[in-house]
């Protein structure tokens, strides 16, 4: 199916407009291409580049509202998973909170699969495969969270994905943190 196609498709399906449909279709194609490019080295990255979570005053993970709307929260460097198949922020285990000198360089938009709809599984390879490669060799972490007043458009039901806000941070990966194995794919690097 071709991009003129899908548009027509896609605004005689859920009844949108052309611009709409359009914007959908340039998403998705992103998207896709972004999670099929081989030429990105995902493990060099995942070794440099870290899940940090945002912990609440009371030991309890923000999802919602990120560092704006959680005064006296702190970032918490995530206790690995597997990059690829397992989500970081599905009951991640804060395990250092070693983020003195992290600067936000900067926040954008990224797109998740989800094998519930509802809960939201992000994946630390979806994160990598969609921060601007600029970043590669100046950040060292990324926290992901939904805006309070986004909570109920944060599944997009057209493109079957989860919509979060990321923020990398550049500064100091810490030595213990960097030493961590990196999994992915069930194999250990």
């Amino acid at each position: 199916m071709n991009t003129q196609d899908k548009i027509i498709y896609l605004q005689k399906r859920f009844d949108i407009d052309e611009e709409t449909a359009r914007h959908k279709v340039d998403i998705m194609s992103s998207y896709d291409a972004l999670m099929t490019n081989t030429s990105l080295d995902l493990i060099s990255l995942a070794r440099r580049i870290r899940p940090l979570v945002r912990v609440d005053k009371n030991g309890k993970v923000c999802y919602f509202g990120g560092p704006d709307e959680n005064p006296g929260s702190e970032l918490y460097w995530a206790e690995p998973v597997d990059i690829i198949e397992a989500s970081f922020n599905y009951a991640p285990v804060p395990v250092a909170l070693d983020i003195y000198g992290l600067c936000k360089v900067l926040e954008i938009t990224t797109y998740h699969r989800s094998s519930c709809r509802p809960f939201p599984n992000p994946t630390a390879e979806e994160v990598l495969r969609q921060m601007p490669i600029e970043l590669a060799d100046k950040v060292v972490g990324f926290e992901i969270f939904i805006p309070y007043d986004k909570i109920a458009e944060s599944y997009d039901e057209i493109l079957k994905l989860n919509r979060f806000q990321t923020i990398f941070y550049a500064g100091k990966l810490p030595a213990h943190i960097a030493q961590q194995t990196i999994i992915a794919g069930g194999k250990l690097y």
